[in-house]
């Protein structure tokens, strides 16, 4: 039986010759501050935080390997729809759960064939300033329960006077904590929040009274230009509220977050 952790000599081949097409357009450098350790013998889905449009080539850069992302279907410039062409790609229609579910088979068969995944759960760009993870549906632990997967927890940091991405690993989630999905998402969720906070912990204090709260703005903001081809009224629409309630007030509809 094959190692589902090892990469192939063709993938091997493939990350290198993709990582020198889009060094080009990466203008972060990435550091890896810790390394992961896989369960054997077990497919591996890489869970990652999305802020902006260079998360993909940041988390194949940390991971140093191929991986297969799973992506909303969404407007992309000619050289990423080129590129996820060549790397590979699965593509889900967010607003579709006829297509969630077709997509979902096509992922367990992907891990069973020993393909490397990158999700987002977030399930869109965390455009927030003060929410360290957006809620999670909890297809992810569907997908890895079935493919008797595990799930590696990964957070980004973006220092944009650096210019330095930073990126930290958790413990790789399997087996018995993914066995209830809504207890599987927590978890994850928490996981990724808690490798968020330890990069923020690293960074200088800022107190409410001296924090340049423009300047923090101005970083959330430059993530959106970056990328003329996004429309953040489509991806705000995408973002799963699980405590949500709906009515109407003097003839117009309000929506309460929880």
């Amino acid at each position: 039986m094959k190692d589902q952790t090892k990469q192939s000599a063709r993938d091997h081949l493939a990350f290198k010759a993709l990582s020198a097409l889009a060094k080009s357009k990466m203008p972060f450098s990435v550091v890896n501050e810790n390394g992961y350790a896989p369960i054997r013998n077990k497919p591996i889905i890489f869970a990652a935080n999305h802020t902006n449009c260079f998360d993909f080539p940041s988390l194949s850069k940390a991971c140093r390997r191929r991986l297969v992302p799973l992506l909303g279907k969404q407007r992309l410039e000619l050289a990423d729809r080129v590129f996820f062409r060549l790397n590979g790609v699965v593509y889900v229609d967010r607003l579709d759960k006829k297509s969630a579910a077709k997509v979902k088979k096509r992922l367990v068969l992907r891990l069973k064939r020993r393909t490397p995944l990158l999700w987002f759960p977030e399930g869109t760009w965390n455009l927030t300033d003060n929410l360290l993870m957006l809620p999670m549906k909890w297809g992810i632990i569907e997908v890895a329960r079935e493919a008797g997967a595990q799930i590696i927890p990964m957070a980004l940091d973006y220092d944009r006077e650096s210019m330095v991405c930073s990126v930290r690993f958790g413990a790789p989630l399997n087996g018995e904590a993914l066995e209830d999905k809504a207890e599987g998402i927590r978890l994850l969720r928490d996981s990724m929040a808690s490798l968020r906070y330890e990069q923020l912990c690293t960074q200088p204090v800022l107190s409410r009274q001296t924090a340049d709260l423009g300047k923090l703005k101005h970083y959330i903001d430059m993530a959106v230009p970056e990328y003329p081809k996004l429309q953040p009224e489509v991806e705000a629409s995408v973002i799963f509220w699980p405590y949500e309630i709906k009515g109407v007030r003097n003839g117009k509809q309000i929506h309460y977050r929880l």
